[in-house]
């Protein structure tokens, strides 16, 4: 890595993103912590992603931005913002959502002040495609917070084994981390159905969590659900198969066994993951396919 190299990347995979992307790039390169580069991988979109990354690029000298040949794919799209990132942390962006100036700035701190963690994240609140608020996402309402938490706790939250309140972990995807703790992590994740779960759970068992009870990230819920905005993708077919959610849980087993950073005796816990997605999978089913409730 260069010595002018950045302190923080914020990866942004983004597709046919016009509508809310130019909210998104505002409000990141907004931000008070101002030592970072934002990483964009376009996966060929056919709307005015390109010219409003080109844009935004010409504009400011931070923003590195790379346009794929054909659609590979969100997973793959995910991996390619994290492999092109040159700094020592990390955050991965949604080109829907937005944050507050002090997200970044806030969360390094927390990090750099407790090094025996390596993800830290705010409270958040869940909006609509107009902004409005759906629910605030505190992640210590109701049960202890991340701080608070060992390595079982956190892992048993994010299976909905245990704890009250704690639906909402699985957002964790979108913290600061150690940039090469994740790319570790993600050697072992199968990309697919309820990868950012699994991804997050897998990092429970590997590091500490940190916790800013600050509302400094928004995460916008669409009116209709990520299988009918993207029905090409793996996770969509994924979903329409009983033989394909049904791997899932063996799947994830499978990852924290062969994770060479999580220390052989925390793998005494792999039993409870592949029952936590099991329990996850099952509840998934009868909400969203029996019920169509939207993600």
């Amino acid at each position: 890595m260069a010595d002018n190299s950045p302190t923080v990347s914020i990866g942004l995979p983004v597709y046919n993103s016009e509508r809310f992307l130019r909210r998104a790039l505002d409000s990141l390169l907004a931000q008070t912590f101002t030592d970072f580069e934002l990483v964009i991988s376009d996966n060929a979109s056919t709307d005015k992603t390109k010219e409003i990354c080109q844009e935004y690029q010409t504009k400011d000298v931070r923003v590195r931005y790379y346009c794929n040949d054909r659609n590979m794919g969100m997973g793959w799209n995910f991996d390619r913002v994290l492999e092109l990132s040159q700094a020592p942390y990390f955050m991965y962006a949604a080109d829907d959502d937005w944050w507050e100036p002090d997200f970044v700035r806030l969360l390094f701190n927390e990090l750099e002040m407790y090094p025996e963690a390596a993800i830290a994240l705010s409270a958040l609140n869940i909006v609509d495609e107009e902004g409005n608020l759906i629910k605030p996402v505190r992640l210590d309402q109701g049960d202890k917070s991340p701080n608070d938490l060992g390595y079982l706790g956190m892992f048993l939250r994010l299976m909905l084994l245990w704890g009250r309140g704690t639906k909402s972990h699985h957002y964790y995807m979108y913290a600061l981390s150690c940039k090469d703790f994740v790319k570790n992590i993600r050697r072992f994740v199968v990309r697919g159905l309820f990868a950012d779960r699994m991804l997050v759970a897998t990092m429970a068992l590997a590091t500490r969590f940190r916790y800013v009870n600050q509302v400094l990230f928004y995460k916008t819920r669409h009116s209709r659900n990520m299988f009918a905005r993207y029905p090409e993708e793996n996770f969509s077919k994924a979903a329409g198969s009983y033989f394909a959610l049904l791997k899932i849980p063996f799947r994830f087993a499978y990852q924290l066994g062969r994770c060479d950073i999580i220390p052989p005796w925390r793998k005494l816990y792999i039993p409870l993951g592949l029952l936590g997605m099991a329990k996850i999978i099952s509840t998934w089913v009868i909400t969203h396919r029996f019920r169509k409730i939207n993600l």
